[in-house]
C-alpha cells in the first residue's frame, strides 16, 4: 500500500474538522499548521454559517486558505461564498485580485468590454466571483503496478570474424539474398566491411510497482479559451521555431515570442526556480502578458538569428557545390536541386531582410516567414549533408574493386563490385534517388514552374518504366526486381519520375517485401476492374488425394462488362461503333439463330447488342499440370488478344473433379444471361431474390452501363477436345459424332459416313437451330441460356485445318511421299513402289525446304519454318508404319502450304501422273480457300460464298481420291479423320460468319500468356488455391493495358504474339 501522510506532531490526537477528511485537498489550501485555527473552533464547521466568530477567523488566514475555507462551508451558493470573500479580504489582497483579473481581462477581449459597463460595486464582485470560480489544484496520491514484455531488434553490425562464427559461406549467401544480412563499407576504415542481421531481437520482460504523488491542476478552459484555441495552440507549439530558437515551455502557455517560465510540474525543480515561481505568484507578474512593443522587439532578435542562419547555410551548400565539381558520384540532378534550394535560400533572405527593416513589422507575418525560412534551411543543411559525403568518397575510390557478397537479385553467387556498386546495395537508399524537396517548398509559394497538366498537356510515360511495368505485370520480373533495375537507371542519371518512384519502393528496396505495394499505390491506386467473386468448388486435394470445398475466384461476365464501362477504350473492346452494321449483315445471311433468340428483340436492340464469343481451352503451366481456361469476348474487337479477351475462370486439371466446373458455370451461365439483359440480376443462380448482404444486392436491377449496352453469345470456340470434354457435346469416336448433321462413324452407308469427302456423294440431314434448342446434345450450363443452342458451336480453322488438322495429315503425306517415293534428281516417279532413288529421303528434303524457304521470302510470309526434319512428321526409324502427321504450329502450317504449293507447282510435282496431280489439285484449292477467308470481311458476299464451297469441294474430292489412291497401292498415306468432315461444315458455315472472324489464333496466344502469369505465382502455391493468387495478378496486367498508353505495344515484346 501507498504510504500514509504523516500529520503534525502537534495534531495527531486532534479530531479533523467536518469537511476536511477527503482523500483529495486542495493543493493551495491551507497547510496543517494553517488548520489549527479551525481545529480550535468547531463552530466554522461546514453547516454551522458563516458567524462573525467565523470571519473574523478567516481574517487571520491568508488569501488561499480563505478560498478553500469558503468554499468548503458553500460549496453550490456562489452569491454567499462571494459576500462572505468580500467581508475578509485585506486591501492589499484586493489589490493583487484586481491585477490578476485585469490581466485575464487583457487576454479575453469579450469578457472586458461587459467589465467595463459594470458599476465600481458590481465590479468588485465580479472580480471576487471569478476568483472563486479559478479551478483548484489537488494533490493525489498513484499506485501502480505494470507488466511489460517488449521486442527490441538490435542495431549492431558485425565484424567479417563475427559473422563468419555465426554462419558458414552458403548461409550467409542465402542471408543476403533473403535480405535478412546487410552489409556496409565501414565509414572510418575504407576497405573493412561490416555486416548487420536484420532479424536479431531481443525480449524483454520487466514488471514494475511504483507509487507517486502527482499534482493535478482542473482547469475549465470553456471559461477562459475554447479548446479549439487550446488544441491549435499545442500544435504550433509543437512545429514552430519558439521550441527550438527561444527559451520557454513546450507544454503549457500560448505560443508567442515571450520568454516562458518552464515545465509546471513539481519534480525536477531546483529550489531557487521554486522560490522564483512563489515570488511570481505572489507579486501578480506572471500572467501579465508582454505588450505588443516587447514582442515585437523579441521577434526582430529571433529574426536576425534567422538571417545569420540563412546567411551561413548559403555559404555551406556553396562551398559543398564547389567541392562537387568534378565529383562523379554527384549527379547533374542533385546539383540541379540544390542549386534550387540554393534560390530559395536567397529569396527567404531578401524576406528576412525586408521584415527586419520594417520599423512597424507584423509579429504574426514575421513568424510565418521564419517558419518557412526554417524548413528551407533545414531542407539546405540535409542537401550540404549529403553533397559533401557523396564528394568525401570521390576521394577515396582509388582502393579499387573489391569482392564481396552482394545482394544481387539475380542470384546469391559472389560478384565484383566497386564502391559505387555498394552505394546500389537494396539496404540504402541510392544517393542519386534521393527525395524531391526543394520544388515542394516553391510550389506552396507559387514559384514552381507549370506541370503538363497546369499547361493542359498530357503527362508522358517513361519508355523504360513501361518496359518494367510490362516484364512484372506478366510474371517476367518480381517486384523486388524491378525495384533493383529502376535504381540503376536512375544511378545512371534516369531523372524520370515514374522511374524515380520504382526506385522508392520498399524504402529504395531495403524492405523488399513493401516493393510490391508500393507499387500498387503509385501505378495501380483505385482500380475500377472487379476484384472477381468467389465461388465455392469441390476439388481433389493434392496432398491427401480426398474431395473437398475450396474457394476459386470467378471473374462475372457481366460484373467484368460493367467495370470496364468505367474505362475510356470500352467502346473500341466491344466493337460498340459496328453493332449495328454487324447484326443487319448478319440478317441479310439469313442466319436461323436471330430467328430464335429473344433477347434479340424490340426496339434498338442493333444498336446495343454486343455479338460475343466464349473460347475455353487448357494450356500446360508447369510440366505437370495444365490449366484449364475461359475466356470471353466481342467479335467486333480488333485490338491484341490480352484486350480482345477477357478471363472468365482457371482450374487446374491436376486438382479437377466433374462438379469442379459444373459449380463455376453455374456461375458463370447465370451472369451470362443478366449480361444478356442488359441489367444487374435481381434473383441468385437458384431463382432465389437477392438477400441484403449480397455483393450483387445494391446494384439489383440496375443498368449494366451508361450506355445499356448488353451482350449475347454468338460463337463458342475452342478445339474438338474442348467441345466433347467440355461442352458434352458428341465425341469423334462416338457412334453419331457430329452435332450439327446425322453423320456416322460407320461406313455402313457411304452416303451417312463421315469418312465420305465428296459432296456429291453425301446425303447428310443437317440440323436447324430449331431442333438444336428442343433437343440439345449436351447438358451444359450455357445451352439452358436464352436463344443459346449446339449452333452456336463455331469450327475453328486453327484446329481443323492448321494445327493437328488437315493441314498435318495432307503436308505430312505430301512430303512423305517427295521423299520416298519419285526419284527427284531425274524427275521420274511411275507412281507406285519406291522407285530407284539417287538421293537419301533427308537430302531430298532438304532441297525441298531450300526452295520452300525461297518461296516464303518471295511470298512475304510472316511466320515461316526455321528448319523441316524428317522426324517432324514420320518415324524415321520405320517411316511406313504409320500415316504421316506433321507437327508444327497453327501459324507455321498456314504459311507452309502456300510455299509448298508454289514449289510444287513449279515441277516437284507432274501433272501426268495421278497421284501428283490430284496433290497439286488439292493445293491449289485449299491456298485459294483460305486466301478467300483471308481476303474478305466478316460477312461473305453471295459470290464469295460459292467461291468458298467449290475450293473446299474441290480440295475433298482430292484429298478422297489420295485416300483411294493410297488404300489401293497398301500406302499409309492421306488418313482420312474427323476434322476433314468438319471442313465441310466450316465452308458451310461461312455463309453466316466468315472462319476468320471467330479461328483461335488470338484465343491461343490469350491462354499462352494466362499459362506463363499462372507459372510466375505458381512456386509455393496449393494447386487447389492457384486461381486466387492469378485472378489479382492478371486484374492488375488488365488495368495497365487499359490505362497505359502504348502498354499494349509493350507486352507484345514480353511474349511474341502468335501471328495467323
Amino acid at each position: 500500500m501507498a504510504p500514509k501522510m504523516k500529520k503534525p506532531a502537534a495534531a495527531e490526537d486532534a479530531p479533523l474538522p467536518k469537511g476536511t477528511e477527503a482523500k483529495k485537498r486542495p493543493s493551495g489550501s491551507p497547510s496543517e499548521e494553517g488548520l489549527e485555527p479551525l481545529r480550535k473552533k468547531a463552530s466554522l464547521a461546514k453547516g454551522a454559517g458563516l458567524t462573525d466568530e467565523k470571519l473574523q477567523a478567516l481574517k487571520e488566514m491568508s488569501l488561499k486558505e480563505k478560498v478553500a475555507a469558503i468554499a468548503a462551508e458553500n460549496p453550490e451558493d456562489v452569491e454567499a461564498a462571494t459576500e462572505a470573500l468580500g467581508q475578509v479580504v485585506t486591501p492589499a489582497e484586493k489589490q493583487g485580485l484586481w491585477q490578476k483579473h485585469k490581466t485575464y481581462l487583457n487576454n479575453n477581449p469579450s469578457e472586458k468590454g461587459e467589465h467595463e459597463q459594470l458599476s465600481k460595486k458590481e465590479k468588485g464582485e465580479a472580480i471576487l466571483s471569478w476568483f472563486l470560480r479559478k479551478s483548484p489544484t489537488y494533490a493525489v496520491e498513484k499506485h501502480s503496478r505494470e507488466a511489460k514484455s517488449t521486442l527490441e531488434r538490435k542495431d549492431k553490425w558485425l565484424s567479417q570474424k563475427q559473422v563468419d562464427g555465426k554462419w558458414t559461406e552458403a548461409e550467409q549467401g542465402m542471408l543476403i539474398e533473403s535480405g535478412r544480412l546487410i552489409w556496409r563499407e565501414d565509414p572510418t576504415t575504407p576497405g573493412l566491411y561490416e555486416y548487420k542481421d536484420t532479424q536479431d531481437f531481443v525480449g524483454r520482460h520487466s514488471v514494475s510497482d511504483r507509487s507517486s504523488w502527482e499534482r493535478v491542476k482542473e482547469e475549465q478552459l470553456a471559461d477562459e479559451k475554447s479548446w479549439e484555441d487550446a488544441l491549435g495552440g499545442a500544435f504550433l507549439r509543437k512545429v514552430s521555431l519558439s521550441k527550438g530558437l527561444g527559451k520557454g515551455s513546450a507544454d503549457q502557455g500560448e505560443t508567442s515570442f515571450a520568454k516562458g517560465h518552464g515545465k509546471a510540474t513539481a519534480k525536477a525543480k531546483t529550489k531557487a526556480k521554486a522560490k522564483a515561481r512563489a515570488l511570481a505568484l505572489e507579486d501578480g507578474q506572471a500572467d501579465d502578458p508582454p505588450t505588443k512593443e516587447e514582442q515585437a522587439k523579441e521577434a526582430l532578435a529571433k529574426a536576425r538569428k534567422m538571417r545569420d542562419l540563412i546567411s551561413s547555410t548559403t555559404s555551406n551548400l556553396e562551398e559543398a557545390l564547389t567541392k562537387a565539381k568534378g565529383s562523379q558520384w554527384v549527379s547533374q540532378g542533385h546539383i540541379s536541386e540544390a542549386n534550387a534550394i540554393l534560390k530559395s535560400l536567397e529569396r527567404e533572405m531578401q524576406q528576412m531582410k525586408q521584415h527586419i527593416a520594417d520599423p512597424n513589422v507584423d509579429v504574426q507575418e514575421l513568424k510565418k516567414a521564419m517558419l518557412g525560412s526554417a524548413a528551407v534551411v533545414k531542407e539546405a543543411k540535409d542537401e550540404v549533408r549529403e553533397i559533401m559525403s557523396l564528394s568525401s568518397k570521390a576521394s577515396s575510390r582509388a582502393s579499387g574493386a573489391k569482392t564481396m557478397p552482394c545482394a544481387s537479385p539475380f542470384g546469391s553467387n559472389r560478384v565484383p563490385f566497386t564502391r559505387r556498386s555498394l552505394l546500389q546495395g537494396n539496404f540504402m537508399p541510392p544517393v542519386g534517388a534521393k527525395r524531391l524537396r526543394g520544388w515542394q517548398l516553391d510550389i506552396e509559394a507559387g514559384r514552381a514552374e507549370q506541370s503538363h497538366l497546369e499547361k493542359g498537356e498530357q503527362p508522358t510515360h517513361s519508355a523504360l518504366a513501361g518496359a518494367l511495368l510490362a516484364l512484372w505485370s506478366h510474371g517476367k520480373l518480381s517486384a523486388t526486381m524491378l525495384q533493383w533495375l529502376a535504381m540503376q537507371a536512375v544511378l545512371d542519371g534516369a531523372q524520370h519520375e515514374e522511374l524515380a518512384a520504382m526506385a522508392k519502393t520498399g524504402a529504395y528496396g531495403s524492405s523488399p517485401g513493401n516493393c510490391h505495394r508500393d507499387l500498387m499505390t503509385r501505378f495501380c491506386k483505385d482500380m475500377p476492374l472487379t476484384k472477381g467473386n468467389v465461388v465455392s468448388v469441390p476439388a481433389v486435394d493434392p496432398k491427401t488425394s480426398k474431395t473437398v470445398q475450396v474457394d476459386a475466384t470467378v471473374f462475372l461476365p457481366h460484373v467484368l462488362f460493367s467495370s470496364l464501362d468505367d474505362y475510356d477504350m470500352f467502346p473500341d473492346l466491344f466493337g460498340l461503333a459496328n453493332l449495328e452494321k454487324f447484326w443487319s449483315l448478319a440478317e441479310k445471311t439469313g442466319d436461323d439463330r436471330l430467328k430464335q433468340h429473344p433477347l434479340l428483340k424490340g426496339p434498338g436492340w442493333k444498336e446495343k447488342t454486343v455479338p460475343l464469343f466464349v473460347h475455353g481451352d487448357a494450356a500446360e503451366f508447369q510440366s505437370r499440370d495444365s490449366l484449364m481456361i475461359w475466356s470471353f469476348g466481342s467479335l467486333l474487337c480488333g485490338l491484341s488478344s490480352l484486350l480482345s479477351h477477357f478471363m472468365l475462370a482457371c482450374f487446374p486439371k491436376s486438382c479437377s473433379t466433374a462438379g469442379t466446373w459444373d459449380a463455376i458455370m453455374k456461375w458463370v451461365a447465370w451472369s451470362f444471361e443478366a449480361l444478356g439483359k442488359g441489367q444487374h440480376p435481381t434473383h441468385d443462380p437458384e431463382g432465389n431474390p437477392l438477400k441484403k448482404g449480397s455483393p450483387f444486392f445494391e446494384s439489383r436491377g440496375q443498368p449494366l452501363t451508361n450506355g445499356g449496352y448488353k451482350g449475347v453469345i454468338w460463337s463458342i470456340q475452342g478445339d474438338q477436345e474442348f467441345f466433347s470434354n467440355t461442352l458434352g457435346l458428341p465425341h469423334w469416336r462416338n457412334a453419331s459424332p457430329c452435332w450439327l448433321c446425322d453423320a456416322k462413324l460407320s461406313t455402313d452407308k457411304p452416303e451417312k459416313s463421315v469418312k465420305t469427302l465428296d459432296i456429291c456423294k453425301q446425303d447428310y440431314c443437317f440440323t436447324t437451330n430449331r431442333q438444336a434448342m428442343e433437343s440439345p446434345r449436351s447438358k451444359h450450363p450455357l445451352f439452358g441460356l436464352p436463344g443459346c443452342s449446339s449452333h452456336m458451336v463455331r469450327g475453328d480453322a486453327l484446329h481443323i485445318l492448321f494445327c493437328k488438322g488437315v493441314y498435318s495429315h495432307f503436308l505430312g503425306s505430301v512430303l512423305h511421299y517427295l521423299c520416298w517415293y519419285p526419284s527427284l534428281a531425274k524427275g521420274k516417279a511411275s507412281g507406285k513402289g519406291k522407285g530407284t532413288a539417287c538421293k537419301s529421303p533427308a537430302e531430298r528434303l532438304a532441297l525441298i525446304f531450300e526452295l520452300i524457304q525461297a518461296k516464303y521470302k518471295a511470298l512475304g510470309s510472316s511466320t515461316r519454318l526455321t528448319n523441316l526434319k524428317l522426324s517432324m512428321f514420320v518415324d524415321k526409324q520405320k517411316p511406313h508404319q504409320s500415316p504421316p502427321f506433321l507437327e508444327i504450329k497453327g501459324a507455321e502450317g498456314k504459311h507452309l502450304l502456300p510455299a509448298l504449293a508454289k514449289v510444287c507447282q513449279e515441277g516437284l510435282l507432274d501433272e501426268k501422273i495421278p497421284c501428283e496431280r490430284e496433290m497439286s489439285r488439292a493445293l491449289r484449292a485449299m491456298d485459294k480457300l483460305v486466301q478467300l477467308w483471308d481476303m474478305s470481311d466478316m460477312f461473305l458476299s453471295h459470290n464469295d460464298f460459292v467461291k468458298n464451297l467449290e475450293f473446299a469441294s474441290e480440295f475433298l474430292q482430292a484429298y478422297e481420291a489420295l485416300s483411294q489412291w493410297a488404300q489401293e497401292h497398301e500406302k499409309l498415306l492421306f488418313h482420312t479423320v474427323m476434322k476433314h468432315h468438319m471442313l465441310m461444315h466450316l465452308a458451310r458455315g461461312a455463309k453466316h460468319l466468315n472462319p476468320r472472324s471467330h479461328w483461335c489464333f488470338k484465343s491461343e496466344d490469350f491462354v499462352g500468356r494466362v499459362a506463363a502469369l499462372t507459372h510466375s505465382v505458381s512456386m509455393g502455391v496449393k494447386s487447389t488455391n492457384l486461381c486466387k493468387k492469378v485472378a489479382p495478378k492478371y486484374r492488375i496486367l488488365l488495368h495497365m493495358l487499359l490505362t497505359r498508353e502504348g502498354f499494349d505495344q509493350m507486352q507484345r515484346q514480353v511474349q511474341p504474339v502468335q501471328d495467323d
